[in-house]
């Protein structure tokens, strides 16, 4: 029988890995988002900030979270992970969605980039394609820890 993790359980989780409620790490945010503007600058894109994912990166900024059913993976919160010609990439994705998306954290091991769009639904980015996660922060931290398939995120194109 398949256990479901609640919001409590996640909310402890992510308390074990630093967070805590009304936690905001202020102008760090402002500057890893600042830095990842400049990032896609650089590679001839303009992007910017969305309300909502620049208040995920203030509230879970610089934390680290490890999935226990995926040992060697953790979720590190920072907008500013990338990989040559990434905007390219997400400028295509955010076209396909309809929606302006942005970069809020990525995955180790595997090195896909979260982004959040901004409606506040969250996407993975990773070089066998794009993926759905959830509709909100906390039912993408729900997914994670259960280990649950990602949706392909071409069920959310327009």
């Amino acid at each position: 029988m398949e256990t479901v993790i609640g919001e409590e359980e996640v909310r402890s989780w992510l308390a074990e890995h630093g967070w805590f409620p009304g936690r905001d790490i202020g102008e760090e945010a402002d500057r890893l988002i600042a830095d990842r503007i400049q990032d896609f600058t650089d590679q001839g894109v303009n992007i910017a900030p969305l309300r909502c994912a620049t208040a995920f990166v203030r509230e879970y900024g610089n934390l680290e979270f490890p999935y226990p059913r995926s040992p060697g993976i953790k979720m590190v919160v920072t907008p500013t992970f990338g990989y040559e010609g990434d905007a390219e990439d997400i400028v295509e994705l955010s076209q396909n969605l309809g929606r302006p998306i942005f970069p809020v954290a990525y995955e180790t091991r595997e090195l896909g980039i979260v982004l959040m769009d901004d409606t506040e639904r969250i996407f993975y980015l990773h070089e066998t394609g794009s993926y759905f996660v959830a509709e909100r922060p906390i039912e993408a931290f729900v997914k994670r820890l259960e280990g649950s398939r990602l949706q392909d995120a071409e069920d959310f194109f327009v």
